[in-house]
């Protein structure tokens, strides 16, 4: 009998040291288009929407668009991966960022940045090798460093004092650590196929929980800066999509080249969250489905040429700009851009359900499309 006691408690022990598995976050959601015969642009997004175009000017010429992070009404860009364009909440051109070199107050390149509000006072942080380095957005005076035993490829300040970094050079991929630089957690052992470079890589919810999606799989990890803890979880409750372990197999069998083999499997592309709903951009069968989904419902669409979007909300009816997703991120709401010369070459100028009409030559600078 104490055998059998004893044998029990090995046991129990054993199972409390396991990472938990929880169920999916959501439990209800499909992204099947089959039942939906025509949506809503506002039902799949929201329906308030906010278009600011950004000024076009010899100076705020976007080139190629890394990210963009809208902090107290204004728009920060990552350009080229080598300078910030700041834009002001009418999309009016501010100043740009551009001091690459080899100066203690300069960068050799921007592998990440974020805009912090501390003390009332809008911060740039980006992300330079085993360094971030801090800028006044007011006048881009360079104000700190901040150094680290590791390279940061992705970062995000999640407390006062805590910094949650992923870095792809490591046994572990990530880390929690303090602004003094100090490593106090780790987690995930590195895989490769687990790490695609995300514009916005740690996605935050109404929870304090930050999400980190493994690849292009159905399977995240999930930092809480409330407990300081990390977990494993999935996100729709689906067999059909691509598991983490398919992911890996992919990689151990293709190598570098797995990435072509994706379109065989049904995989979540990206996803973001905002004002309750999540929006997963899922490319399954050859389709591209976008999926808006909370804890009671889900409806989805298809976009592409076999689309059954309607918008109700401006005229334009090419919806690339919807696979965007998640290349904005704010804390008000849902942030994509439209970039003009993928519109029809007839098209240089939309016009909203209210009437207003804003340009969009093929030439011009992006147009932000917010939804609240």
């Amino acid at each position: 009998m104490k055998q059998i006691v004893l044998l029990f408690i090995i046991l129990m022990m054993t199972n409390g040291c396991q990472p938990k598995q929880e169920d999916a976050l959501y439990k209800k959601a499909t992204y099947s288009t089959e039942r939906n015969s025509e949506v809503n642009l506002s039902q799949l997004m929201t329906d308030k929407v906010v278009i600011t175009p950004l000024e076009t000017c010899d100076e705020s010429i976007t080139g190629k668009i890394n990210k963009i992070k809208k902090n107290r009404g204004h728009y920060y860009i990552l350009s080229n991966d080598q300078w910030i364009l700041h834009f002001d909440e009418k999309g009016k051109y501010v100043s740009t960022l551009n001091r690459q070199g080899g100066g203690p107050d300069e960068y050799s390149y921007i592998g990440d940045f974020d805009i912090y509000t501390i003390d009332g006072r809008d911060e740039l942080w980006i992300a330079d090798n085993q360094t971030i380095k801090i800028y006044n957005t007011a006048d881009w005076a360079f104000q700190k460093k901040l150094s680290f035993p590791l390279i940061v490829n992705k970062f995000k300040r999640v407390s006062e004092e805590e910094i949650l970094i992923m870095s792809g050079q490591n046994e572990n991929s990530l880390f929690i650590a303090n602004t003094a630089g100090e490593i106090k957690h780790s987690f995930l052992e590195k895989e490769i196929p687990y790490l695609l470079f995300r514009a916005v890589q740690f996605k935050a919810d109404q929870q304090a929980s930050y999400y980190f999606q493994l690849g292009v799989s159905n399977k995240f990890v999930a930092y809480n800066a409330d407990n300081h803890s990390f977990r494993y979880g999935s996100f729709l409750d689906s067999n059909d999509l691509l598991t983490a372990d398919e992911l890996k197999d992919l990689f151990d069998k293709h190598g570098q080249s797995f990435i072509a083999y994706f379109k065989d499997y049904d995989h979540i592309h990206s996803f973001m969250s905002a004002k309750g709903y999540t929006w997963f951009y899922i490319k399954s069968k050859g389709k591209n489905i976008l999926t808006k989904v909370n804890q009671e419902q889900s409806v989805s669409a298809e976009i592409g040429p076999n689309t059954t979007i309607k918008n109700d909300l401006f005229d334009v009816d090419e919806f690339a700009f919807l696979t965007t997703l998640g290349f904005g991120e704010s804390d008000e709401g849902l942030l994509l851009y439209l970039d003009p010369s993928a519109l029809p070459d007839e098209v240089n100028q939309i016009t909203t359900v209210k009437g207003e009409t804003l340009p969009a030559g093929k030439e011009d600078n992006p147009l932000i499309i917010e939804f609240f």
